[in-house]
């Protein structure tokens, strides 16, 4: 009879999010071929197309379908769903972050991160098709005991804000409130993020190198405990000094890529990082610290600092940037060659091409 339906698989759903993102993209390829869905374990928003439904509307499966489950965290539910139903099993393994970051903060949660690990190994047997967004998480995959580890980062598209235009009343808003100029950060704001390093840099490119720049905080607060953790160092820290604009449109972020001064990057743990290669589609020079895939996935495309480096020689990399207009030119050329080395093609239709594979 042959292959009709391919869904996809998540733990959640959720704006500013780039498994989600990525997610989407891939729908969109999937739907040209075949009937597909994406169903979610936690609840979906209402504001997510008619395509995004709860997983346990997924009814029931046949031997002739395929279900692609994104992993990025683990539910005992989920795996055993997953080891239950009759369809074939993709895994689009993004990584899982180490559980270290929500020991103390969110105790439960670091416990579902901790059991994700476990969760790639018990789906092992199930799995037709495993794929890697990253030459890292493949490795890691591998670790598992996986073979013929296939690597796309399927749906990430970089180059995604190149047709959106300028939001004027934005920019204009951020010429006003930081007039000579910010740095940017875009990332939800997670502990494993770094958000408090990026907030020690910017007060030591104010202090240590007297630069009268800002910082825009650009992405969703998930874990509102962290918040509270980093809230000390946003008290050092003057209003006009600090934007933190929790959700953006695709309209204000292209704007803030083209108009920052820098983008950094302070995370410890990225089994892919999408925002450094926006801002480096969009124009903007990139800084970042080399954790997980970073390196491979910036390459020479910015500065890739080591990962053991301190936020004291990070502001003083950062500095250098804001105040050596040709060192800004050389990033931004370097940027654009990078995305057209190796982002160039539709990593959707690709990621697609592989799961057709499987079907009959």
């Amino acid at each position: 009879m042959g292959t009709r339906r391919v869904h996809q698989v998540l733990v959640g759903a959720a704006r500013n999010d780039a498994i989600t993102a990525m997610a989407l993209e891939i729908q969109i390829a999937l739907a040209q071929r075949f009937e597909s869905t994406i169903y979610c374990h936690h609840p979906v928003d209402a504001s997510f197309p008619e395509f995004v439904q709860q997983l346990t509307d997924i009814g029931i499966g046949s031997p002739d379908d395929v279900l692609i489950y994104h992993l990025s965290f683990g539910i005992p539910e989920m795996t055993e769903k997953l080891l239950s139903r009759p369809e074939k099993l993709v895994i689009a393994y993004h990584n899982v972050t180490p559980a270290k970051y929500y020991e103390e903060l969110l105790p439960h949660f670091a416990e579902a991160l901790a059991y994700g690990k476990s969760e790639a190994s018990l789906l092992k047997k199930r799995v037709s098709l495993a794929i890697a967004d990253s030459e890292f998480n493949a490795e890691e995959l591998e670790s598992f005991g996986y073979q013929d580890v296939h690597v796309v980062a399927g749906g990430a598209n970089p180059q995604r804000l190149l047709d959106v235009g300028v939001d004027v009343n934005f920019m204009s808003g951020l010429e006003q409130h930081f007039p000579n100029g910010f740095i940017l950060f875009v990332s939800q704001v997670l502990p494993h993020k770094r958000v408090d390093h990026a907030l020690e840099i910017l007060q030591l490119l104010r202090t240590v190198h007297r630069l009268d720049i800002g910082l825009v905080i650009a992405g969703p607060i998930r874990q509102p405990a962290y918040e509270f953790a980093v809230q000390t160092l946003r008290e050092k820290l003057q209003d006009s000094h600090l934007l933190l604009a929790n959700a953006v449109t695709d309209e204000q972020l292209a704007t803030l890529y083209r108009a920052c001064l820098c983008y950094i990057g302070t995370s410890e743990h990225e089994g892919l990082s999408v925002p450094p290669l926006e801002a480096m589609a969009n124009g903007a020079p990139v800084v970042v610290l080399g954790a997980g895939a970073v390196p491979e996935t910036v390459k020479t495309g910015g500065i890739v600092l080591p990962v053991d480096t301190g936020v004291i020689e990070f502001a003083e990399v950062v500095a250098e940037v804001i105040t050596n207009s040709d060192l800004r030119s050389q990033l931004r050329r370097a940027g654009v060659a990078r995305l057209n080395e190796g982002f160039s093609e539709n990593s959707a239709q690709k990621f697609v091409e592989l799961v057709s594979g499987i079907t009959v």
